[in-house]
């Protein structure tokens, strides 16, 4: 009796011992799958991070290029616009300009003197809220490189070869709408007076 008993005992005993050795050896290969998997997932989320990131940079530089062009096609708009109305422009300068001229005129009472003066002044405004303003172009720099300014039939005489066909004085300013800092419309150029190398010494 106490034999079967111990044999039973010892049956237990080592069925517990093969269990608990089955069970550590899979709860191993099932750690390790789990680990492998984990690193996998880690793996695959930080893919799925770069790739979030890349897409995100290159969102940013498609928001970047499609701002930039709906400026520039913003600013070519605002440019044909301007060349349509460059007639209207292009006639209140000249109408500013006759209204200057015909107001120094000594001749005329005050009272047309001031219409006038009045005139002058409201044409002013429209132009200047119209973006038009005055263009005066650098002295002393060669008007084959200066936009916006034509040359008069006076000259200054020179005896430095360095300043020919170099702005001497300007007769009249011209006038130009600026788009940006480096983007003007020139709506009527500049008459500038230039310097003409003396030939006689």
């Amino acid at each position: 009796m106490n034999l079967y008993f111990i044999t039973l005992i010892l049956i237990v005993i080592i069925s517990m011992l093969w269990l608990t050795w089955w069970y550590k050896k899979n709860l191993e290969k099932v750690s390790t799958k789990i680990e492998e998997e984990f690193d996998n997932n880690s793996k695959n989320l930080n893919t799925i991070s770069e790739n979030i990131n890349d897409t995100n940079e290159l969102l940013k530089t498609y928001k970047k290029v499609i701002e930039e062009k709906t400026a520039e096609i913003n600013q070519y708009k605002n440019g044909a616009d301007i060349s349509r109305q460059k007639g209207l422009f292009l006639s209140l300068i000249d109408l500013l300009n006759f209204v200057k001229t015909f107001s120094t005129n000594d001749q005329l009472n005050d009272q047309i003197k001031n219409y006038l003066i009045a005139i002058e002044d409201k044409i002013n405004i429209l132009l200047q809220n119209s973006g038009v303003e005055e263009y005066f172009p650098p002295i002393n720099k060669n008007i084959m490189y200066e936009k916006g300014c034509s040359a008069g039939f006076n000259t200054t005489k020179t005896n430095d070869p360095n300043q020919e066909n170099c702005i001497s004085k300007i007769v009249k300013p011209g006038y130009c709408i600026k788009l940006k800092e480096d983007s003007i419309i020139f709506l009527k150029d500049a008459e500038v007076e230039i310097f003409e190398l003396n030939k006689n010494d």
